[in-house]
């Protein structure tokens, strides 16, 4: 531990001297602060009784792979997701998930009953981040809409 002690201060002014710091890009004066570049957000727009107004959030898989959840929300409301993907095409699929208040725990929805379709192919260029809004009625009828923010700088 006396060594580390004596030698932290050598190794701070070696790093800055050699230029060394964390997030840095080469041959650039700007650094990417965000994290993410796909931002998904999901809702029901025909829910109109508070009795049909359930818990829920949906499993995300990306290219066939579980990559996560959205947070937890009324169907009513909006529940969102945040990723970060490599510059490529991409399948996103959703499973949507319902709170069963008699058991207290969530279960998936049934096939029947999930969001059709489930799927939506896009494309992301480099320094692009995507918005993928999935708007859902009762019956399961789904669209998927697709924005791209401004190049990120």
């Amino acid at each position: 531990m006396r060594i580390f002690k004596t030698l932290l201060p050598s190794i701070l002014i070696f790093l800055h001297i050699s230029g060394c710091t964390a997030g840095k890009k080469e041959n650039s004066n700007v650094i990417n602060t965000r994290t993410f570049n796909l931002k998904f957000v999901a809702f029901n727009i025909s829910v109109e009784n508070p009795g049909d107004d359930s818990r829920c959030f949906y499993k995300i898989f990306i290219d066939k792979v579980e990559f996560g959840r959205t947070t937890i929300a009324l169907e009513s409301q909006k529940k969102f997701y945040d990723a970060q993907l490599t510059q490529d095409r991409h399948l996103i699929t959703v499973e949507k998930w319902v709170l069963d208040a008699l058991r207290n725990r969530y279960i998936k929805l049934n096939n029947i009953l999930q969001p059709r379709p489930n799927f939506y192919y896009f494309d992301l260029p480099d320094n692009r981040t995507i918005n993928i809004t999935m708007l859902s009625e009762r019956d399961g009828k789904t669209t998927f809409v697709a924005e791209f923010d401004n190049d990120l700088k």
